[in-house]
C-alpha cells in the first residue's frame, strides 16, 4: 500500500504484514485505520500474510483486467479502439472521471464520476444507476476535422468529443482555438 496511489474497487494491496481489497476508489486511506461502521472505511481485510512469503504490492483481481498497459487486441465483448467521429472510443481497460467523453456503438457518452468496465450502454432502472450521461448519436456523416483538410460554410466535423460547423471556408484553424470575439472563429460549436 502506497498513500501515494490511488486504488479502485477490487485492488489488492498490503499493509503492515496483512492483505486488503479495495471496496471502492480511495487515496492515502491507511487500511488498517479503527472505523466504528465497517463501511465507513474503504479497505476489506483478506487475510494475514505469512511472514517468509510476501506478494506483489498489488495483485489484480481475478474478475478484472490487470492494471497495466491493456493488450494489444481487445477482447470482443468492448468496444474496438477505434474513434467514433474524433472522440475516444469507449475501453474497459480505461478508468474515466467526470466530463470524460467517449462513444460507444455510434452514441457519444458522457462520465458523471468515475468509472471503470462500466459498459455506457448497460440498461438500469433509474438513471442515477449508471456513471454514463448520453450526449448525442453521432450522426454517420460527420467526420473527424482534420488540419489537412479544407471546410466550407455548413461542413460539419468533430473535434476533441465536441461537433462543429464551418461558418464559412477555412483550414489549419483548430475548431476549439479560443477568441475574443465569437465572430473571429470560422466554426460554430454544435449539440445534439
Amino acid at each position: 500500500w502506497s498513500s501515494y496511489e490511488t486504488y479502485v474497487a477490487g485492488d489488492v494491496v498490503s499493509y503492515d504484514g496483512v492483505v486488503y481489497e479495495a471496496k471502492w476508489w480511495t487515496r492515502s486511506f491507511v487500511p488498517d485505520t479503527p472505523v466504528i461502521n465497517p463501511w465507513d472505511t474503504p479497505w476489506k481485510e483478506l487475510s494475514t500474510m505469512p511472514p517468509t512469503t510476501m506478494p506483489p504490492t498489488t495483485m489484480p483481481p481475478t474478475t478484472m483486467p490487470p492494471t497495466t498497459a491493456p493488450p494489444t487486441t481487445a477482447p470482443p465483448t468492448t468496444a474496438p479502439p477505434t474513434t467514433t467521429s474524433g472522440v475516444s472510443a469507449w475501453s474497459s481497460y480505461e478508468t474515466y472521471v467526470a466530463g470524460d467523453v467517449v462513444s460507444y456503438d455510434g452514441v457519444v457518452y458522457e462520465a458523471k464520476w468515475w468509472t471503470r468496465s462500466f459498459v455506457p450502454d448497460t440498461s438500469v432502472i433509474n438513471s442515477w444507476g449508471t456513471p454514463w450521461k448520453e450526449l448525442f448519436t453521432m450522426p454517420s456523416n460527420i467526420g473527424a476535422w482534420s488540419s489537412y483538410a479544407t471546410y466550407v460554410a455548413g461542413d460539419v466535423v468533430s473535434y476533441d468529443g465536441v461537433v462543429y460547423e464551418a461558418k464559412w471556408w477555412t483550414r489549419s484553424f483548430v475548431p476549439d482555438t479560443s477568441v475574443i470575439k465569437s465572430w473571429d472563429t470560422p466554426w460554430k460549436e454544435l449539440s445534439f
